[in-house]
């Protein structure tokens, strides 16, 4: 996925549509209609225009539109990190992550066998600790 030509998350089609990291990609997964008329899905609808690419914001070039946009967002330029084995995403907002997305990221290692690297240290999280 990319913002004003940079790549802001990479990862498999599969992991792209069922666990989008950054914001941007989360806005464009909201925007896929639903063929259900049942089914009600909330858009995350993005304000303000595209910033030129020519001359981007500093920082963050999504911060302008970004609906999670902090403070730091606006003077550091996040870089590409692994959120997940084989998904790798440029957010600030991977240092907030809450308890459900170490628990997913723990569960991930564990399943991609990088048992040792990950083992949890936090007692919300002892129960993926075991075999």
């Amino acid at each position: 996925i990319m913002y004003l030509g940079k790549i802001v998350e990479q990862a498999s089609s599969n992991e792209i549509y069922h666990r989008p990291f950054h914001p941007y990609t989360q806005s464009l997964i909201s925007a896929i209609p639903i063929p259900d008329p049942h089914h009600t899905a909330t858009r995350i609808l993005l304000k303000g225009d595209v910033p030129s690419p020519i001359s981007p914001p500093s920082g963050c070039a999504f911060h302008t539109r970004c609906p999670k946009a902090s403070a730091s967002c606006q003077h550091k330029a996040p870089i590409l990190e692994p959120v997940a084995p084989e998904h790798i995403a440029a957010a600030i907002l991977r240092k907030r992550l809450d308890r459900l997305d170490w628990a997913f990221l723990i569960k991930a290692a564990y399943q991609s066998g990088l048992k040792a690297a990950y083992r949890p240290r936090h007692r919300c999280m002892t129960k993926l600790d075991q075999p």
